[in-house]
């Protein structure tokens, strides 16, 4: 009885075992496929980013833009496309390129603040003013983002809360007239 309980044991495993592989295998060549279709997508983003920082705008254009056809959910392509458009002062191409690049990666900080400054940059405060906030609870100490927010607070008429944020600056980077310095003792 124990010898058949053992038996039954061993061969229920061996089963398990051999049913695993089988779905390990499929997976791989499932994974495998994909493994190669993101390498790929990722030669040809780097293959873009060489053509942006050479200034090669055109065609890093159409490196990204290649990417999105194949890959439509590539959120760093669109973000990519919103700083060549950007560098070309297509600003309206650069902010829809930007927010579909937040759309399909709410949590990149990068992305909203690029978001964020496209707004500003096109007169669009209004939409702009919670991206700052946000940005400026989760970054506090950013002179550039709190005076973006600042600025926004400016322009949709929150004087006060503009203020606030300008002490705020100060309080972070005192001014050079409170700092000390020891006078220039040598001759030229």
């Amino acid at each position: 009885m124990r010898k058949t309980l053992l038996l039954l044991i061993i061969v229920s495993i061996t089963i398990f075992v051999n049913a695993q592989s089988g779905k390990k295998t499929r997976n791989t060549a499932s994974n495998t496929k994909e493994a190669d279709t993101e390498r790929a997508i990722s030669n040809r983003f780097n293959e873009g980013l060489r053509q942006y920082y050479t200034a090669q705008y055109e065609e890093a254009l159409q490196s990204f833009s290649s990417i999105l056809t194949d890959a439509p959910k590539h959120a760093p392509s669109y973000y990519m496309l919103a700083r060549i458009y950007a560098e070309k002062e297509q600003f309206t191409e650069s902010e829809n390129a930007i927010r579909q690049a937040v759309k399909l990666d709410k949590n990149n900080i990068w992305y909203q603040v690029a978001l964020a400054k496209a707004l500003l940059r096109n007169d669009n405060a209004k939409e702009a003013l919670p991206l700052w906030e946000k940005i400026c609870r989760e970054m506090p100490d950013n002179p550039d983002y709190l005076s973006s927010l600042a600025e926004c607070y400016q322009k949709n008429g929150k004087s006060d809360k503009a203020k606030e944020v300008y002490n705020l600056l100060n309080e972070l980077s005192p001014s050079d007239a409170n700092k000390t310095s020891k006078p220039n003792t040598t001759t030229p």
